[in-house]
């Protein structure tokens, strides 16, 4: 065989191939830098906005024994323990393992659904365990 047939397959093997590499480069560059984040952003602004809606949810519930605290319905006292308890019952997300907690302007917590030893604690110097600079500034 002779050196331009061999010189000629490669080139013309190399007019095929580096367009189709070039185009799996482009292709695999768009998804990952552009495609993949985009979804990532999509999903990220679906999940804010469905806790938007569940804490304005929440909001309305306590609204709603605010009201009848102040038509005299209910003591305050009554209806303070009321939402807590609607409140601490709240669960979301895929196995209704999310939820909402009740704190005040202290802040000391009120509720928390998982973490009993924290109610009617003042929470002023509570750090993260992992990142000992972190702590709650009211």
């Amino acid at each position: 065989m002779s050196k331009k047939s061999t010189f000629s397959k490669i080139f013309t093997f190399a007019k095929v191939l580096l367009p189709t590499l070039a185009s799996i480069g482009l292709f695999s560059i768009a998804l990952f830098w552009v495609v993949i984040p985009r979804f990532e952003n999509i999903i990220m602004d679906k999940k804010r906005e469905m806790l938007r809606e569940l804490t304005y949810s929440a909001i309305s519930m306590i609204a709603n024994w605010h009201q009848m605290e102040e038509s005299g319905e209910l003591s305050r006292e009554t209806a303070q323990l009321s939402a807590i308890k609607q409140i601490k019952s709240l669960r979301y997300g895929d196995e209704l393992k999310d939820y909402f907690w009740v704190m005040d302007t202290v802040p000391k917590m009120l509720t928390h659904p998982y973490r009993p030893d924290l109610n009617g604690n003042d929470l002023s110097n509570v750090t993260d365990s992992k990142n000992k600079s972190c702590s709650l500034k009211w």
